[in-house]
């Protein structure tokens, strides 16, 4: 782990003031590995938590979830709620091909985002809703056409609605 945190370190910013558009690494938290079998075994990834300062005020400080492949490549993924930008492990998630994937893998990616604070519940097979506090947020749905796809959409239709998404998401 400690070479795990080295390259975060070398990787990422580690200022203690706060950098607007920037993940900057506490390395005052230190990096906790967890285990993911059927991750690791189809993505060759190796798995960690650990935290970031985002720059913005509203996220301070998230959770994030590190997927390293040897010492040499990182990949991040963050609450989606905060933002999807900065995940690119999701990419590399998303090169598992379709014979490989099944509802146990499905299981540990959802782990995954949870690890990052992610509200998340089932609604049906592949089919999981994202919540922001009580509101439903973003719906998450796993493709398997040719390889793994991860996409989230959007509870409400919002080009036929009057409210902004943010009143919408209040007023419920």
């Amino acid at each position: 782990m400690k070479d795990i945190n080295l390259l975060l370190v070398e990787t990422y910013p580690t200022a203690d003031e706060r950098i607007e558009g920037r993940l900057v690494y506490l390395e005052k938290y230190g990096v906790t590995r967890f285990t993911s079998p059927l991750l690791e075994e189809k993505s060759n990834l190796s798995f960690f938590t650990t935290k970031f300062s985002t720059g913005y005020r509203k996220f301070v400080t998230i959770d994030a979830v590190i997927g390293a492949r040897g010492l040499d490549e990182l990949f991040v993924l963050t609450n989606p709620i905060f933002s999807e930008d900065y995940s690119n492990l999701v990419m590399e998630l998303e090169k598992i091909e379709t014979k490989d994937i099944d509802q146990p893998l499905i299981n540990e990616i959802i782990e995954l985002y949870k690890l990052t604070g992610t509200k998340i519940t089932e609604i049906e097979n592949s089919k999981f809703q994202i919540w922001f506090g009580d509101s439903k947020w973003r719906i998450m749905e796993f493709e398997t056409k040719r390889n793994l796809k991860i996409e989230t959409t959007s509870n409400y239709n919002l080009q036929n609605d009057k409210k902004t998404w943010w009143k919408r998401l209040f007023s419920e």
